[in-house]
């Protein structure tokens, strides 16, 4: 590992070769190797942010399709109903009263129109409209 003045010292020819195959034509010999370098390096930069923007795409586009099915199976499908089944036991298992019920879930508003409702109950806005 170079000492802090050794360093320095590859730093200052690093930026003085710099200075001088920026202003002298790109056919001087002496400034081939470090032009191979800058090349190899942006091509290297260049490919990572390709990939990366790629990549970035085509999350946004499985995304973008992945709502847009989502949003097309919530208009086009009709609201399906839900049976739920309950029992009731006692603290042996033994079975005291069960049965399957059909609900059919609604949007708040057209649970309101259905019922006459002018409003839902304070408790049950909680369910229906989260901020």
């Amino acid at each position: 590992m170079p000492d802090n003045v050794a360093l320095l010292q590859i730093i200052h020819r690093w930026i003085d070769t710099a200075s001088r195959c920026m202003t002298s034509p790109m056919s001087m010999p002496a400034c081939k190797p470090f032009l191979e370098y800058v090349l190899y390096a942006s091509a290297g930069i260049a490919t990572v942010l390709l990939l990366w923007t790629g990549w970035k795409m085509v999350d946004y586009i499985v995304l973008q399709l992945a709502t847009q099915a989502c949003i097309a199976g919530q208009t086009a499908a009709p609201w399906h109903s839900i049976t739920l089944h309950t029992e009731v036991r006692d603290a042996k298992g033994n079975l005291l009263a069960g049965g399957d019920f059909k609900s059919i879930p609604l949007p708040p508003q057209k649970f309101l129109e259905l019922t006459g409702m002018r409003a839902l109950p304070a408790n049950w806005q909680a369910r229906f409209y989260k901020p």
